[in-house]
């Protein structure tokens, strides 16, 4: 069981997840609020929401946000140019 903690200025969330992960999305809303305090922090680099995945703070230096909802992303990631997964990917087994 892995913990993640994301805290920001009014409110502070903590959520188990389990190795074997799967998301319900009961409400469609809430999934939104989440998804956008992962997109503040990683795209926008927002320093007043701050997520921790076992103790160890996420930002843009050390993570990445990948949307596996959202077609045009995974296809964006999967072209070699630098940033993407797949570029990273072939040159960290490249070095």
């Amino acid at each position: 069981m892995i913990t993640m903690k994301m805290k920001m200025s009014e409110e502070e969330l903590q959520l188990d997840i389990s190795k074997k992960n799967s998301i319900l999305i009961l409400n469609k809303l809430t999934f939104l609020k989440f998804y956008n305090n992962f997109y503040q922090v990683f795209e926008n680099k927002n320093k007043d929401i701050e997520i921790f995945l076992e103790n160890k703070l996420l930002d843009s230096k050390n993570a990445f946000l990948l949307t596996l909802i959202d077609q045009t992303e995974i296809l964006e990631n999967l072209n070699f140019k630098k940033g993407s997964l797949f570029y990273e990917y072939i040159m960290n087994q490249i070095l």
